[in-house]
């Protein structure tokens, strides 16, 4: 069985995040590093407003670096949120053209091994693969 679909290409978006979408809060980082790492709020926990995701950073000691780390990981998370629901909208075009494209579609099963041929429409079936592949499709009732 076979069937085609002929469905646009879509290419993923680049996110722009506006300052005024971002709310943004330092902590102190925590963990190994003395007494260095209570006296510095290098710790960052970004939130994005309209989606309402979040990330936090920790990874280094300064505080700028870890806001644009976690600047890129937040951008990151909106385009595969974004793409995520492009794809769902794509995969249900796919599926509303093609239907089902099991064997509960199929109009007719050619069993090449066995030798016969079985019109689902009709419920009608052959051993005669060879008649019905020479066009004689009065062997299966039509």
């Amino acid at each position: 069985m076979v069937s085609v679909a002929v469905l646009p290409i879509f290419a993923p978006k680049t996110v722009a995040i506006r300052e005024s979408d971002i709310e943004v809060s330092y902590a102190a980082s925590g963990g190994p590093g003395g007494q260095g790492v209570n006296t510095t709020n290098s710790a960052v926990r970004m939130r994005h407003k309209p989606t309402g995701l979040w990330v936090r950073v920790t990874t280094s000691r300064s505080q700028q670096m870890n806001k644009a780390t976690a600047k890129r990981l937040l951008a990151g998370r909106i385009q595969e949120r974004e793409y995520a629901a492009q794809n769902a909208q794509y995969a249900e075009k796919r599926k509303a053209m093609l239907g089902d494209t099991g064997r509960g579609g199929s109009r007719r099963t050619y069993n090449f091994f066995k030798g016969f041929v079985s019109d689902h429409v009709r419920g009608t079936q052959t051993y005669d693969l060879k008649g019905v592949m020479k066009g004689r499709l009065e062997l299966l009732g039509a």
